[in-house]
């Protein structure tokens, strides 16, 4: 199931107009977010001109002022939808809902729970000079219909449109009665009337008391809706989605054992202490390792945060060297920026490959530590496994002796009453 979201970019109250909408386009671009760019494309525009192109339009039309853009957020379910196939669904949204008409850049962010992609588009047709009309009622009709016909189309679970329609319905009838007078109070009187039970007080305030929060990202909306459910007892939809998932879980833990087995080759119990260990050997040079890193990068601490500063307005930098004299004063703040990074010693370029050595190392790092912790968790697990067979033989053999002695000692007491 995917939700989409409609936002809108106003012109800027302070600054050059399209200060917003170079931001939004800066956000949704970030590599960190975008698998380093693997998840960014454009439509009617090439994503790394995107703003230039957007504004040429504006101007060429005569229309650079008041709103800029719009941004539409499509947020899928989580575990339910792989970063292509989203990117597949950006993609296609974007033809199919614009078309050839506006410049637009679409993109898919990995870096939370739950998938999410960001599509933002000129408020200024290319074609024509027409500006983007949001109709009453386009959401519910055309935006949200379309995303759950993609979704339909790759197997994934739609939003349910008729539900929505009724707890609009049921809000709007809630909120007019809200709104009415309450009956047997003086004129002008707000207090709360003496007649109500109290009872129904506290079971109202105690739905409110405790609200379990899950150790995740939840937007607005998705929290929202999850407070519904849970007043309403219906936090899990499928009772057995539960169990589904933890079948799943178990089948995942079973290959990551013989995977473990295989690798390591595991004989007996010591073999698999003896991983344990190795395991724990590396963390400790990894710990090590990249206490070093951090300490060196600190040296260059003053050097990263120019970079940074530069990156932020490089955007705009370049555009005045296009031609866009609204960015001036951005043009500016970038050259004074590269003169403090040359004081470092340091080009633009040359801080970024810097920057670039030491998160690369970093990263490395965190791969490799995240495969001991790894080994050292399927290795806990299956020495657990193994005392508890153990366990289990024992009691067995246990078992089994038991009734061996008490069969002999039958034994003995027929034999017993036979000679007397």
């Amino acid at each position: 199931m995917a939700i989409t979201k409609v936002l809108h970019m106003k012109q800027a109250k302070t600054g050059y107009p399209a200060k917003h909408l170079a931001n939004g386009l800066r956000y949704i671009m970030d590599p960190e977010k975008t698998s380093e760019g693997r998840y960014i494309s454009g439509s009617g525009c090439v994503p790394e001109n995107a703003l230039a192109q957007m504004l040429e339009t504006k101007r060429h039309f005569g229309k650079s002022d008041k709103r800029q853009a719009y941004h539409f957020i499509i947020s899928f379910e989580e575990g339910e939808v792989t970063e292509e196939t989203a990117f597949q669904i950006m993609r296609q949204f974007a033809e199919r809902y614009l078309g050839e008409d506006y410049e637009a850049v679409y993109t898919v962010h990995n870096d939370t729970a739950h998938i999410h992609g960001h599509l933002i588009f000129n408020s200024v047709r290319c074609t024509d000079g027409r500006k983007y009309d949001y109709p009453k009622g386009e959401w519910e009709h055309r935006i949200q219909p379309l995303v759950n016909q993609l979704c339909k189309e790759h197997g994934l679970s739609t939003l349910d449109m008729g539900n929505v329609d009724n707890k609009r319905r049921q809000k709007k009838e809630s909120e007019k009665e809200e709104k009415r007078p309450v009956e047997n109070l003086p004129e002008h009187s707000h207090t709360t009337p003496k007649y109500v039970d109290k009872q129904q007080i506290q079971k109202a305030e105690i739905l409110y008391i405790f609200i379990p929060y899950r150790n995740r990202h939840l937007t607005r909306h998705q929290r929202e809706c999850f407070y519904r459910k849970y007043r309403a007892g219906k936090i899990h939809k499928n009772p057995r989605s539960r169990e589904y998932k933890a079948s799943c879980q178990a089948l995942k833990r079973l290959q990551e054992e013989y995977l473990f087995w295989a690798e390591h080759r595991i004989r007996n119990r010591e073999d698999i202490r003896h991983v344990s260990e190795k395991a724990e050997e590396r963390l400790k040079n990894i710990r090590a390792r990249k206490k070093e890193l951090m300490n060196e990068k600190a040296q260059y601490q003053e050097v990263f945060f120019l970079l940074k500063a530069a990156e932020g307005c490089g955007m705009e930098a370049e555009l005045y060297q296009k031609g866009y004299p609204e960015f001036a004063g951005t043009y500016q703040e970038y050259q004074k920026i590269c003169g403090q990074l040359a004081g470092f010693g340091f080009s633009l370029d040359e801080a970024k490959a810097q920057e670039l050595h030491f998160n690369t190392q970093l990263d490395d790092l965190e791969k490799m530590r995240k495969t001991a912790l790894k080994e050292k968790r399927i290795a806990k697990r299956l020495e657990a496994k193994i005392c508890i067979q153990n366990r289990e033989r024992k009691e067995q053999e246990r078992m089994e002796e038991n009734n061996n002695r008490n069969q002999r000692s039958g034994t003995r007491q027929k034999q017993h009453g036979i000679h007397r």
